[in-house]
């Protein structure tokens, strides 16, 4: 994730941390879901 705007390098690097944010965010909101996902399988 630290790495991803230096590999970017079509983009300017002050747009590219916005795609950073946008990639960070939605694997945030899908290990929220997994994770509560696994929890409610467990009751």
């Amino acid at each position: 994730m630290f790495v991803l705007p230096l590999t970017l390098e079509f983009i300017d690097l002050r747009y590219s941390t916005e795609v950073v944010c946008m990639v960070a965010t939605i694997a945030a909101i899908q290990e929220g879901y997994l994770i509560n996902r696994k929890v409610w399988k467990e009751d």
